[in-house]
């Protein structure tokens, strides 16, 4: 078996309604979203927090010694036009950090350099249904870091009502 290599950068996106950071490091993520939101009420709807966890990796060797600008496009919103715009800065070791990593790499790996940023937004008003969509921006491209589809609630149907029984 042949073993493929690694994309030169990937993204992805937890969404979720919190995020907690534990003692020793952890991070946890509460109510993650599985690919759709589904909505109990009208829109527009208001949720008390919402939280997306991004996380961007790059090849080492190709890394770009510039900030990771994030574009969170929400439902309703242009292709150019996202509502949420972000720059997660690099520390100022990150390239000489990517060049160690390349330098002090085994032979056939390929050693990548990660990214993460976290964004709460509280309160969160989505104004309609469709997909919540986070893209980062990187050397002139855009990104897929995954995507959120919020819709309606199919309505829950009620069980017939029980047939009464006469008195005995």
């Amino acid at each position: 078996m042949i073993t493929a290599d690694a994309p030169d950068y990937s993204a992805s996106t937890i969404f979720c309604d919190d995020i907690r950071h534990e003692i020793g490091g952890k991070t946890s993520c509460i109510g993650i979203y599985s690919g759709t939101m589904y909505v109990h009420s009208a829109f527009p709807i208001v949720l008390p927090k919402f939280c997306m966890s991004v996380t961007y990796v790059q090849r080492s060797k190709i890394f770009l010694d510039e900030p990771i600008k994030i574009k969170i496009f929400l439902p309703g919103d242009e292709d150019d036009t996202p509502s949420i715009e972000a720059e997660i800065p690099l520390p100022p070791e990150a390239k000489q950090s990517a060049d160690k990593a390349v330098l002090e790499a085994a032979p056939g790996t390929q050693p990548a350099t990660v990214v993460h940023g976290e964004f709460v937004l509280s309160p969160f008003t989505i104004s309609k249904p469709g997909p919540i969509k986070v893209r980062v921006v990187r050397d002139e491209k855009l990104i897929r870091a995954g995507a959120l589809t919020v819709k309606p609630a199919e309505p829950m149907a009620l069980p017939p009502p029980a047939a009464e029984t006469p008195p005995s």
